[in-house]
């Protein structure tokens, strides 16, 4: 499989998505870097009014894709990742004002969890051309049975697209690290970053002690 792109929003200036990386829409969503799943961006929008934005990609008839989201209230307000080709929904997650995430498929919504406020959900999609069916699965859980996307595609996928609606004022939804899979679990970064940093407050002790700094940095060693 492959997806329609990948995009961190790390690399973007703070504020304004609108115009920047591809993304297209209303100026309410902001980058920003306090509220993050990945990296040093992520993208919020705490509009009282029913507003999205979007951005193209390359076409995929058979794909999936990856999305982290999250909202800081799970009692009022709504968010969405839309997946579409051009303006036709093919597929929908949306978290709703009632505490429960929902996917659509099969012509319906469906409860897949309850969701908390303030924590990162990790959303992943897949479709498939040969009869034009949608599977989804939150937080690495089970996978739901194929069912009938919300509309067929022709030629495939292209456009990622969030939404709010009906938030009150002080609710923000939050979106994050949009990729084909999901993040590298945290504990394999983690045990690379201790190891460096043990490394790195030992490596001149050792070298006081033993005054041979080949047996401290591999790098200093010479063949032969």
């Amino acid at each position: 499989m492959a997806t329609i792109f990948e995009d961190d929003f790390n690399s973007y200036t703070d504020g304004d998505l609108n115009g920047q990386g591809g993304w297209s829409g209303d100026t309410a969503y902001d980058v920003q870097g306090t509220i993050v799943k990945e990296g040093a961006k992520a993208v919020e929008c705490g509009s009282v009014v029913n507003v999205g934005i979007y951005k193209d990609g390359t076409p995929r008839n058979d794909g999936r894709i990856t999305a982290y989201l999250r909202r800081n209230t799970n009692s009022s307000g709504r968010s969405y990742l839309t997946i579409k080709e051009g303006t036709t929904i093919c597929a929908n997650v949306r978290f709703m004002d009632d505490g429960n995430l929902q996917v659509h498929r099969n012509g319906a919504w469906e409860t897949y969890l309850a969701y908390s406020a303030d924590i990162w959900y990790c959303i992943e999609i897949e479709w498939r051309s040969s009869d034009h069916k949608v599977r989804y699965r939150v937080n690495g859980g089970a996978w739901t049975d194929w069912g009938t996307a919300t509309n067929e595609w022709v030629t495939g996928l292209d456009r990622v697209r969030f939404d709010v609606w009906d938030q009150s004022a002080g609710d923000v939804g939050y979106w994050d690290y949009v990729a084909e899979y999901p993040m590298p679990p945290v504990v394999g970064r983690s045990f690379g970053y201790i190891f460096s940093k043990i490394y790195e407050h030992t490596k001149d002790l050792a070298s006081r002690i033993f005054r041979i700094p080949a047996l401290v940095n591999p790098n200093n060693l010479a063949p032969g």
